[in-house]
């Protein structure tokens, strides 16, 4: 009998240990969903809002689109010191963002 409320006691704390990392996992997964929301939304509000301006704004652009000419499309830059307007490192990126109130 005393055997058996020491091995409970044991087995109490753990099984109470691994419902807590349970818990702070769950948190953690809760929160990154609501962070990851966030920042789809504000992405489908630039996205609406650069519609917007494209359409207001097409004039010329929008011949072009539907002419017969082909567009080529982009890839991914390999070499950014060969293209222009390209971000080569992890500060302009952020400073791109931080523009963007982001």
């Amino acid at each position: 009998m005393v055997l058996f409320l020491g091995d409970v006691e044991t087995k109490s704390r753990k099984l109470s240990a691994n419902l807590s990392e349970i818990l702070n996992a769950q948190q953690f997964q809760d929160l990154t969903g609501q962070v990851i929301r966030r920042v789809m939304d504000d992405v489908m509000s630039v996205d609406d809002q650069l519609r917007k301006i494209a359409t207001e704004h097409a004039g010329g652009a929008a011949d072009l689109l539907t002419s017969n000419q082909s567009v080529r499309g982009r890839g991914p830059v390999i070499d950014p010191r060969t293209e222009e307007n390209t971000v080569s490192d992890q500060n302009e990126v952020d400073d791109i963002l931080s523009d963007l109130d982001l």
